[in-house]
Protein backbone atom coordinates (compact mmCIF):
# COMPACT_ATOMS: atom_id res chain seq x y z
CA UNK A 1 0.00 0.00 0.00
CA UNK A 2 2.63 2.58 1.05
CA UNK A 3 4.70 1.26 -2.11
CA UNK A 4 1.43 2.34 -4.21
CA UNK A 5 1.39 5.76 -2.57
CA UNK A 6 5.03 6.49 -3.08
CA UNK A 7 5.10 5.48 -6.64
CA UNK A 8 1.44 6.50 -7.56
CA UNK A 9 1.09 3.17 -9.88
CA UNK A 10 -2.31 1.49 -10.06
CA UNK A 11 -3.01 -2.00 -8.02
CA UNK A 12 -2.99 -4.02 -10.88
CA UNK A 13 0.41 -2.87 -11.44
CA UNK A 14 1.60 -3.19 -7.83
CA UNK A 15 0.36 -7.17 -8.13
CA UNK A 16 2.51 -8.26 -10.77
CA UNK A 17 0.91 -6.81 -14.13
CA UNK A 18 4.38 -6.47 -15.27
CA UNK A 19 7.79 -5.21 -13.13
CA UNK A 20 8.84 -3.73 -17.00
CA UNK A 21 5.63 -1.08 -16.71
CA UNK A 22 6.33 -0.41 -12.92
CA UNK A 23 9.85 0.68 -13.88
CA UNK A 24 8.64 2.22 -17.08
CA UNK A 25 6.54 4.66 -14.59
CA UNK A 26 9.65 5.61 -12.88
CA UNK A 27 11.39 6.77 -16.34
CA UNK A 28 13.55 9.94 -16.02
CA UNK A 29 12.02 12.77 -18.22
CA UNK A 30 13.84 14.09 -21.49
CA UNK A 31 15.45 17.42 -19.22
CA UNK A 32 16.53 14.69 -16.82
CA UNK A 33 18.14 12.62 -19.12
CA UNK A 34 19.75 15.77 -20.84
CA UNK A 35 21.36 16.93 -17.36
CA UNK A 36 22.65 13.24 -16.78
CA UNK A 37 24.62 13.57 -20.37
CA UNK A 38 25.75 16.71 -20.04
CA UNK A 39 26.84 15.91 -16.01
CA UNK A 40 29.71 12.99 -17.76
CA UNK A 41 31.20 15.75 -20.06
CA UNK A 42 31.50 18.54 -17.26
CA UNK A 43 35.35 18.11 -16.74
CA UNK A 44 35.94 17.61 -20.68
CA UNK A 45 36.92 21.21 -22.12
CA UNK A 46 38.28 20.08 -25.80
CA UNK A 47 36.01 21.58 -28.34
CA UNK A 48 34.34 18.42 -29.50
CA UNK A 49 33.13 18.52 -25.80
CA UNK A 50 31.33 22.06 -26.22
CA UNK A 51 29.94 21.27 -29.64
CA UNK A 52 28.66 18.24 -27.77
CA UNK A 53 26.99 20.28 -24.99
CA UNK A 54 25.34 22.73 -27.42
CA UNK A 55 23.96 19.13 -29.46
CA UNK A 56 22.33 17.78 -26.40
CA UNK A 57 20.56 21.24 -25.57
CA UNK A 58 18.88 21.14 -28.67
CA UNK A 59 18.39 17.38 -29.19
CA UNK A 60 14.49 17.12 -28.77
CA UNK A 61 14.84 13.18 -28.33
CA UNK A 62 15.80 10.26 -25.89
CA UNK A 63 16.54 8.62 -29.67
CA UNK A 64 18.38 11.73 -30.36
CA UNK A 65 20.53 11.47 -27.03
CA UNK A 66 20.98 7.38 -27.33
CA UNK A 67 22.73 8.11 -30.64
CA UNK A 68 25.24 10.67 -29.40
CA UNK A 69 26.72 7.64 -26.98
CA UNK A 70 29.50 7.15 -29.49
CA UNK A 71 30.30 10.89 -29.81
CA UNK A 72 30.40 11.09 -25.79
CA UNK A 73 32.39 7.76 -25.64
CA UNK A 74 35.30 9.34 -28.09
CA UNK A 75 35.39 12.68 -26.36
CA UNK A 76 35.86 11.46 -23.17
CA UNK A 77 38.41 8.72 -24.14
CA UNK A 78 40.60 11.49 -26.00
CA UNK A 79 40.40 13.56 -22.49
CA UNK A 80 40.41 10.79 -20.51
CA UNK A 81 40.83 7.35 -20.92
CA UNK A 82 39.22 4.36 -22.99
CA UNK A 83 38.34 2.49 -19.55
CA UNK A 84 36.77 5.96 -18.31
CA UNK A 85 34.68 6.60 -21.00
CA UNK A 86 33.05 2.78 -20.62
CA UNK A 87 32.46 3.44 -17.35
CA UNK A 88 30.19 7.07 -18.12
CA UNK A 89 28.54 5.79 -21.09
CA UNK A 90 27.97 2.81 -18.96
CA UNK A 91 26.69 4.43 -16.13
CA UNK A 92 23.91 6.12 -18.29
CA UNK A 93 21.81 2.99 -18.74
CA UNK A 94 19.62 3.33 -16.22
CA UNK A 95 18.79 6.53 -17.87
CA UNK A 96 17.41 5.07 -20.98
CA UNK A 97 15.16 2.68 -19.32
CA UNK A 98 11.02 3.08 -20.12
CA UNK A 99 12.52 5.20 -23.07
CA UNK A 100 14.10 2.39 -25.00
CA UNK A 101 13.08 -1.45 -25.67
CA UNK A 102 15.83 -3.49 -23.19
CA UNK A 103 17.50 -5.61 -25.81
CA UNK A 104 18.93 -2.52 -26.69
CA UNK A 105 20.36 -1.20 -23.14
CA UNK A 106 23.96 -2.92 -23.64
CA UNK A 107 26.96 -2.30 -21.95
CA UNK A 108 29.91 -1.14 -23.52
Amino acid sequence: MAMRKVLGLAPAMLQGESAERAAFALKLTLPEVRERLQQILRDCASPDARRLHYRLQAAGSVKEFWMMRSDLYECIARDHSQAEAARRINALLPCFDGWLPSRLLVRI
